[in-house]
């Protein structure tokens, strides 16, 4: 029965990671670094717009970055909420939760669904 939940649980992970846009605002994080690198490697742009650019990514990135950690933490919490079910239920022990979802095969397999998840387009 942990099995169940333990796939169950990621299945909520990757709903959550896409509900939450989480992969698309990190996607545009990376483009406002490069951004961001482009700009001070540029040999056109004076020291002052440069200066400009370069403070409003750091802006939108130091604000993505708990945009990220705040939605990832919720995709954890609610996949997490998925596995305490079935502890409350009775159903196996946080023990046995921990083993299972530490087991290679589990891990190895869990992997590869999440990867095909996302591969999948929405």
């Amino acid at each position: 029965m942990v099995y169940v939940f333990l796939a169950c649980s990621l299945g909520v992970f990757v709903i959550a990671l896409r509900g939450l846009k989480l992969v698309s605002l990190a996607t545009s994080t990376i483009e406002t670094a490069r951004e961001a690198v482009a700009t001070i490697q540029s040999s056109t742009l004076g020291e002052d717009e440069k200066e400009r650019r370069i403070q409003r990514a750091g802006v939108q990135m130091f604000g993505a970055f708990f945009s990220l950690l705040l939605r990832f933490s919720a995709c954890v919490i609610l996949a997490l909420i998925v596995v305490y079910l079935g502890i409350a239920g009775s159903l196996f022990s946080p023990g046995h939760a921990i083993e299972a979802a530490g087991h290679w095969l589990f891990i190895a397999l869990a992997t590869v669904a999440t990867v095909a998840a996302f591969c999948i387009k929405q």
